[in-house]
């Protein structure tokens, strides 16, 4: 039942249902101001007194019975949000790895500019892979080759690896 349809007995102060109160006092307390007849619906109907005891242990039940469910959503966005966060970074993650060109095609393309004491073809097996960065939209190797250090800019262009050229320092 809800707070509106109780009150409390001005004698000893137990809280019931309003439908059993009259001038503020239970029929337990008071049974002389009501009537026969209303102590016979009283009975009939069998309307339970709640005890304030009773009242506030079925609101605090609801309360926690509410405090856990907006605990269970709040969860349960966090794991949804969380688990979109992890599943965004991998896919990040594989989508770069799988939009780089193999080490062997990375060689054999830079093999073709005439760097080192190789003037006009190096070896790949002389090419060296140290790192590769992102930039405009171009995979940028920096490799060595012999004793410089160069950076080759490439493009996927209709899914084959192209350079773009190579600066040796």
């Amino acid at each position: 039942m809800e707070n509106k349809n109780m009150g409390m007995c001005k004698d000893c102060g137990e809280v019931y249902s309003a439908l059993i109160m009259k001038d503020g006092y239970c029929s337990g307390c008071k049974p002389e101001i009501f009537t026969e007849r209303e102590l016979k619906n009283i009975k009939e109907q069998g309307i339970k007194e709640e005890t304030t005891k009773e009242v506030k242990k079925e609101e605090t039940t609801k309360e926690v019975k509410k405090d856990f469910k907006e605990e269970a959503k709040k969860g349960k966005y966090n794991f949804y949000i969380g688990l979109a966060v992890v599943l965004g970074i991998a896919t990040y993650f594989v989508s770069s790895a799988l939009s780089l060109p193999k080490d062997e095609v990375v060689k054999n393309i830079a093999s073709q500019y005439g760097v080192g004491s190789y003037s006009s073809r190096t070896k790949a097996s002389k090419i060296d892979i140290i790192d590769h960065y992102k930039k405009e939209g171009k995979v940028v190797y920096i490799l060595g080759i012999e004793k410089l250090i160069c950076e080759m800019p490439m493009l996927e262009v209709k899914g084959k690896w192209t350079s773009l050229g190579m600066d040796c320092k």
